[in-house]
């Protein structure tokens, strides 16, 4: 078990230290300049306070800025899992299923990383109050400035998900739902490059991924077939009435139930596999 979570250290060591992380920072800097920069110049402009939380609420909760975190993912995972030759060494001394356990392991921790970064990122951008409640300009700024606020809505956590749930709610549900839907692109892109399709896994994840955003904007049930509408947390309730449309416990059983599943897939698909195989 200690070579395991050896060799997994070793894999994130070498994400860190790679081109990845600088495209994922790049790629959070351009996101703050574009969301929590704007929404600090506007509550200053109002002379209204927020959260130092809150732009990382809304970093994970609105469909505008939450889709580029999956797609990050994606390309900076687009040759998962690695066979390189220390990858095929691991093979041979860990074996095929101890093998997949441990990328999928280590899938998991970059999800988690890639997203405790985007909130360490949004807190150093942001001139907020230390408070993990929810502000005067996410609670109130739509009635003191209604104009303001219906051409700056991109910049304001939805109703759904302020009258629902708390700060600290909201980001702990969306960190653990967020993970787990960025791991279910992980063994999606896992089993086609098992197969030889990398290409084919990163459509198919891009896929799913712009099918459920179009159903979730149609507002049709069929929306909670795809991960998508599960990952956001103001999605499982109503907007006014203190009513779940979709149980949060629903969520998290729906991609521990996907991951298993292709957890299970993937272990035997590589069984079939010879070590090394590129085909």
């Amino acid at each position: 078990m200690m070579s395991i979570f050896r060799q997994i250290n070793n894999w994130i060591h070498d994400f860190i230290f790679s081109k990845k992380m600088i495209v994922c920072i790049m790629t959070y800097i351009f996101m703050m300049e574009d969301v929590v920069v704007p929404m600090a110049k506007l509550a200053n402009e109002a002379g209204v306070k927020y959260s130092i939380f809150e732009p990382f609420v809304l970093l994970l909760s609105h469909y505008d800025h939450f889709l580029i975190i999956p797609i990050l993912f994606i390309v900076v995972m687009s040759d998962f899992p690695a066979k390189e030759n220390g990858c095929i060494f691991a093979i041979t001394r860990m074996g095929k299923t101890r093998y997949i356990i441990s990328q999928i392991i280590y899938a998991f921790m970059i999800a988690l990383i890639m997203i405790f970064l985007l909130g360490i990122m949004s807190i150093l951008y942001s001139s907020g109050e230390k408070t993990t409640n929810w502000s005067e300009y996410m609670t109130s700024f739509h009635l003191s400035f209604p104009e303001l606020y219906q051409a700056n809505n991109q910049l304001f956590v939805e109703s759904s998900t302020v009258n629902q749930g708390t700060v600290c709610s909201v980001i702990f549900n969306s960190i653990l739902l967020l993970s787990a839907f960025l791991t279910l692109f992980a063994e999606i892109l896992c089993y086609f490059k098992l197969k030889g399709h990398r290409f084919v896994g990163i459509t198919v994840s891009l896929g799913i991924l712009i099918i459920g955003t179009l159903l979730n904007g149609l507002h049709l049930k069929i929306k909670w077939l795809f991960p998508v509408s599960h990952v956001i947390y103001g999605e499982h309730f109503d907007v006014f009435l203190r009513k779940p449309i979709c149980e949060l416990w629903i969520s998290y059983i729906y991609f521990i139930l996907l991951i298993v599943i292709m957890s299970v897939v993937n272990v035997v698909t590589i069984k079939k596999c010879q070590i090394g195989d590129e085909r």
